[in-house]
């Protein structure tokens, strides 16, 4: 049950300091005088008003009851200067003359009634609202800023509640007969399939699809590729979620992943199909995702381990780099003697090289082909360990450039469907893309390009490349475009195209004007522009103004230099008081300090069943102690069951299953933060910017 507090609908504050008393409910003297005209007596004009301030306030028009006594007290003391009868202003509440002083009031202030149209806009506004959020504070809270822009009076709390709860549910089974009704009747018998038992597997199919990647090792990732196909093979005859929020797929994929196979099956038919659509097509995602982030891990192992046997190397040929610079130190000795010229300095030159020319020509061309941080040789010698699988793992993903160039693409194209060829090198006129047209080598940086065509020169004609180092370059450039979204995963979530995030330009031009209002920004560009430019300067005015006077930064030839600030050592007394305090301090368990904080702030009351239709667990508040402990102190619900007695292993593991979530935990620890924040101890650590700086002084505490 969503309780008023979550949400921003207005009410009035249980403690009010003096300062908000004056700023929030004196009356102007143009309120004073509206009073005067609108009421005869000194009571009346009081709670004339009461009621003009707190529906400026609230939004609506609140009865003598539900008012603070301190706010009656100063708004009526502002009337006559003294101390007035609540007896008599309560009898307002329920004459004709409270209805009087309302109308007056909406004229005043331009408000609408509620009943004049409120509840059409409030039911579409919930139903707009309910198709892009799950949480009923949410869609309450758009209902509020719509009904407030719009100037009407605020209904019951009720009245907002049950209008987003029923527009949730009319959305809700819209999505689930919508997906419903798109399933074929072999897409259903599969999903049957997952949520039938047989007797020879030692799990349900419907975990199965929970399954997670586990240690990134060969065999491991084989068996999650052919998990991945078979996700695929779930996930094609499926229809699209294309239609469906994200906010309320990623809710639906919460339920559906806390429930189990027996649980699922006795949903009503269309949210069963629904959820189980929508279960398989996100762990499509995340399994795209993994197989992702595992080829992007195993290049940069790879590049990892090229830079360590570069290392290596060049720590071998210390001995060898001192032979070359001595044998060019002996043929220079013998070029500074100045007698020494013709067929006798070629001899004396000869003599001192002690060898073959051209054997230390190799080591030379051998010494500088490793030379500044070249690493890219050593690639080839660990490269075979990998290779069927990072053709596995390219294969799996279903590629596409987010720009016009697709010379990446061709390159993939190519190497795949080489795979299987055995030939070192590969003529060029053998490599074209899908398309008929020839793979460009443009986007080789200078450091591959020898490697891959043999040739130094850019300019060479390059007609033959290496095919192995072809394949690792191509495969080390699809991991730095996946990293910067040049490279995209159809299909994924994590890697997936980032326009398709972007709104359209008819959504733009409908919002712009309202969201730079609300951000109070221009939205025509020269103005945009010219404010923005106002803005750049006045920072840089301010930074030369506080220049001469800032030690840690400094201007050179080579840029700024910003040096680090030097940590003052304390004083010898903040070190006695800190041995005090460190003295008396007693050990506390991490228990009680849980057990505190959740007596306090009843964090309990943020975690309920993700559904929101399950029963509600037995003394909550200890269950979700546990499991806090459990899983914030990284125990395990197995070690938690053996140390807390009447307690077993799923209990704790169904809690956080059944009933936690990330934004849940999030909503958590921001009312922790908020509660902590009361105290007078963080007021003494200065302003928010510097409070992080002062935590280690804290620590040492």
């Amino acid at each position: 049950m969503t309780d008023l507090h979550e949400t921003a609908y207005p009410r009035i504050k249980a403690h009010l300091s003096r300062r908000e008393l004056l700023e929030i409910y004196s009356p102007s003297p143009e309120e004073l005088q509206l009073a005067w005209h609108s009421a005869r007596e000194r009571d009346g004009r009081s709670y004339f008003l009461l009621l003009l301030k707190l529906v400026q306030r609230l939004g609506y028009f609140p009865l003598l009851s539900e008012i603070p006594i301190r706010v009656v007290q100063h708004v009526a003391g502002s009337v006559s200067g003294n101390t007035v009868s609540i007896r008599q202003l309560k009898a307002f509440d329920t004459s004709n003359t409270r209805r009087r002083y309302i109308r007056k009031i909406r004229d005043h202030l331009s408000l609408r009634r509620f009943e004049d149209g409120g509840e059409v806009l409030l039911d579409a506004v919930a139903r707009r609202a309910a198709d892009t959020k799950e949480c009923l504070p949410d869609i309450i809270n758009e209902c509020l800023e719509e009904l407030i822009k719009e100037r009407f009076e605020l209904p019951a709390f009720s009245t907002l509640l049950r209008s987003a709860g029923k527009a949730r549910v009319e959305i809700n089974e819209a999505c689930f007969d919508h997906l419903y009704e798109a399933l074929s009747a072999d897409a259903r018998q599969a999903i049957d399939a997952l949520l039938t038992p047989t007797m020879d597997a030692h799990e349900s199919s419907w975990n199965q699809l929970k399954r997670e990647p586990k240690q990134a090792k060969n065999p491991e990732i084989k068996r999650y590729l052919f998990h991945l196909e078979w996700l695929t093979n779930l996930a094609n005859p499926l229809p699209g979620l294309e239609g469906i929020s994200v906010s309320r797929r990623k809710q639906y994929y919460l339920e559906a992943q806390s429930l189990h196979a027996n649980s699922v099956r006795e949903l009503k038919l269309n949210k069963r199909y629904a959820l189980a659509v929508v279960m398989i097509h996100t762990q499509r995602q995340k399994a795209l995702d993994a197989i992702a982030d595992i080829f992007i891990k195993k290049i940069q192992n790879l590049l990892n381990t090229a830079e360590l046997r570069l290392q290596q190397y060049h720590l071998e040929q210390v001995k060898r780099t001192e032979k070359l610079i001595g044998r060019f130190r002996a043929v220079l000795d013998v070029l500074c003697q100045q007698e020494v010229s013709g067929h006798r300095g070629l001899d004396a030159i000869h003599a001192a090289l002690k060898s073959d020319p051209s054997l230390l020509k190799d080591e030379c061309e051998e010494y500088m082909a490793y030379a500044s941080n070249n690493f890219w040789p050593f690639l080839l010698s660990s490269y075979p360990q990998s290779r069927a699988l990072l053709f596995s793992c390219v294969r799996a993903m279903e590629l596409d450039a987010t720009s016009q160039d697709e010379s990446i693409i061709r390159a993939i194209q190519c190497v795949l469907r080489h795979q299987h060829s055995h030939r070192e090198w590969l003529p060029l006129s053998a490599l074209k893309g899908s398309d008929g047209h020839d793979i460009s080598l443009d986007w080789l940086p200078d450091q591959w390009r020898f490697l891959v065509t043999g040739q130094s020169s850019p300019n060479a004609k390059v007609t033959q490349i290496h095919r192995k180092y072809f394949e690792i370059f191509v495969f080390v450039q699809i991991q730095r475009e996946l990293k910067n979204g040049d490279l995209i995963v159809h299909g994924s979530d994590k890697y997936s195209d980032y326009r398709e995030q972007q709104i359209s330009e008819d959504e733009y031009q409908e919002q712009i004007a309202d969201y730079g209002q609300l951000v109070n920004l221009p939205v025509e560009p020269a103005a945009f522009i010219r404010q923005l430019k106002g803005q750049l300067q006045e920072a840089i005015d301010k930074a030369d103004q506080r220049f001469p006077d800032n030690e840690y930064l400094e201007l050179t030839a080579k840029g700024p230099i910003v040096k680090k600030h030097e940590t003052d050592e304390p004083l010898p007394e903040v070190r006695g008081i800190a041995e005090v305090i460190r003295d008396r301090l007693q050990e506390i368990s991490i228990l009680d300090v849980l057990i505190e904080t959740e007596h306090w702030l009843n964090l309990h009351e943020k975690f309920g069943p993700i559904s929101g239709f399950e029963s509600k667990v037995d003394d909550p508040r200890l269950r979700f102690i546990l499991t806090l402990f459990c899983y914030g102190c990284n125990l395990g619900p197995s070690q938690v069951a053996q140390s807390v007695k009447g307690i077993s292993r799923k209990q704790v593991a169904w809690l956080n299953l059944k009933y936690v979530t990330e934004e849940r935990l999030d909503k958590a620890i921001a009312k922790v933060i908020n509660a902590y924040n009361q105290f007078a101890l963080p007021k003494y650590w200065g302003k928010r910017q510097v409070g992080l700086g002062r935590w280690n002084q804290m620590e040492s505490v």
